[in-house]
């Protein structure tokens, strides 16, 4: 996030190191995939070669290969499958896989992240949450998991947590920093993260307002809480607002008056005074002549709301 912020010359570093980051995932694999391979080998040797459970003498040659074909085709899916030895003994040998499986399934493995359906189904039932957002978070989680450990750094979960909003704000400087105070206290102490971290940051953080509302409906709802009023009731003042001022946001003394009016539920524009008008128009604009709705509501509320109904109840009962 940080080397994304400054200068060309630093973003072709941090892409040079995410390449060797990945150059080294892909040789640990690779490394992973030929020790499988070595060991089913020397299973394999052990297969054929004289043991103290099962000697070279126990079968005869004809038989030990229908022994062998039988065992596969039969019991592939147990943990090992039986054969008689001379004696008529029943021994269990171990079905090793052929090499081409060993190293599909590793592969496999590595593609998934070992994380499967009935993974997510246990983590939606956990975290309540639907499994096809569990399996959207998985992949997610994956693209920054550069190690391919199934853990993150603090450095990628920061960059995580920076992309799940980043459609709601392009520009970092205008996410909310509260979002990040999670992934500020691990990188104090330089903790990893796992998957289920990152769900537990989704379902406290999931249903924020910073999330879900814009920057104008956010503030209609700081406003409501500080004032002590109903949402819908600074929404219904938002909506004469636009009204008046044709969805410009800037409203005039003309507009004022008319808006003034239909708050105060009067019939009669004159019935209100001029010279109470201009009052309050000087009260609210100053100098500027224009006002805002963020200049506008404010006042408003400060100066007629209140637990009466009646707006010009609760303005001279506050004056008084």
């Amino acid at each position: 996030y940080r080397i994304r912020a400054t200068n060309k010359g630093e973003c072709a570093l941090a892409f040079s190191c995410r390449k060797r980051l990945t150059l080294q995932k892909l040789h640990r694999q690779e490394e992973k995939n030929l020790a499988a391979a070595a060991i089913h080998s020397r299973q394999l040797e052990e297969w054929g070669s004289p043991t103290n459970s099962i000697s070279a003498t126990s079968f005869p040659s004809k038989s030990r290969e229908s022994v062998l074909k039988g065992s596969k085709k039969e019991d592939a899916g147990n943990e090992g499958s039986k054969v008689f030895g001379k004696s008529g003994s029943l021994k269990e040998v171990d079905y090793v896989p052929k090499i081409e499986e060993v190293q599909s399934q590793a592969a496999a493995d590595s593609k998934l992240g070992k994380f499967t359906s009935f993974k997510a189904h246990e983590l939606s039932c956990d975290f309540n949450l639907p499994g096809g957002h569990v399996t959207q978070a998985w992949k997610l989680f994956k693209r920054y998991d550069l190690n391919n450990d199934d853990i993150l750094s603090p450095y990628e979960f920061q960059l995580l947590l920076r992309h799940v909003p980043r459609d709601r704000f392009p520009s970092a400087k205008d996410v909310p920093r509260e979002l990040f105070k999670e992934a500020i206290d691990i990188q104090h102490t330089d903790l990893p993260v796992t998957f289920v971290d990152f769900l537990t940051w989704i379902t406290r953080n999931a249903f924020q307002e910073c999330l879900l509302l814009n920057t104008e409906q956010r503030f209609m709802r700081l406003v409501a809480r500080k004032f002590q009023v109903h949402v819908t009731d600074v929404e219904l003042v938002k909506r004469h607002f636009d009204h008046f001022t044709q969805q410009s946001g800037r409203m005039e003394y003309s507009q004022f008056h008319k808006l003034l009016a239909l708050l105060l539920n009067l019939q009669d524009v004159s019935s209100l005074p001029e010279s109470r008008v201009k009052s309050f128009w000087r009260e609210l604009a100053g100098d500027h002549g224009i006002v805002e709705f963020t200049d506008f509501i404010p006042w408003y509320l400060g100066c007629f709301a209140g637990e009466n109904g009646s707006p010009l109840v609760n303005f001279y009962r506050k004056i008084r």
